[in-house]
């Protein structure tokens, strides 16, 4: 037989874990639920927002399919071949002795590519190869700097990037030099404008620090 006290104790002891009433029960699971339903809301716009941010990112720094495709035909060699970047519409027309004069930020740092003048001032500081180096060409052509650093014919954002620089076209007979046909050096490859030269004909020159490796 059990004792009295002992089956008090056990009652109570039974008794204390129980459930609560259903009333109180109720409350705490209601006020759980709620919670959760708002964290799993909280969570699921944040989720989607997220995506959404992404898929910006993506959009921004990825080409549509109809350019990549455009971007892959053009080889380096052909992309050479392509004029200067840039509408020459309604722009000045400006002699190399123009251009000659913009080699500081305060005149202004232009540089010609093929017939297409460009005030690169905004630009050089952020030139992935240094601003030393893109000032060397400063008041110059970039063509002879483009043809040593080949990688600029390798996909096609440098030429995006004269395109919005374009303030416009060297004059006629400007963009090849003329020389005489009886010349014996008529026929001498473009030297790069960066050279120190010690004689022109026949060239006689030798490679400034900047440029050694």
């Amino acid at each position: 037989p059990v004792a009295p006290r002992a089956k008090r104790v056990a009652s109570e002891r039974h008794y204390s874990l129980r459930p609560q009433s259903s009333g109180d029960n109720s409350q705490g699971a209601n006020g759980k639920s709620s919670a959760l339903g708002q964290g799993l809301v909280l969570a699921g716009v944040g989720f989607l927002c997220g995506m959404e941010v992404l898929k910006a990112q993506r959009a921004a720094c990825e080409m549509s399919p109809d350019e990549e495709e455009e971007e892959e035909e053009i080889q380096p060699e052909e992309r050479k071949k392509l004029p200067a970047p840039g509408r020459a519409d309604g722009l000045p027309v400006y002699t190399r002795a123009d251009v000659a004069k913009h080699t500081t930020v305060e005149d202004g740092i232009w540089v010609t590519y093929k017939e297409g003048v460009y005030d690169i001032t905004e630009f050089v500081e952020g030139h992935p190869g240094g601003a030393s180096k893109i000032l060397l060409a400063a008041g110059k052509a970039v063509d002879p700097f483009w043809n040593i650093y080949q990688q600029h014919f390798n996909s096609g954002f440098p030429r995006e990037m004269l395109e919005s620089m374009r303030i416009g076209t060297l004059a006629p007979g400007e963009v090849v030099e003329e020389t005489s046909a009886e010349d014996p050096y008529a026929l001498d490859p473009l030297r790069h404008p960066a050279l120190i030269f010690h004689q022109a004909t026949p060239c006689n020159a030798e490679l400034p620090e900047q440029l050694m490796l």
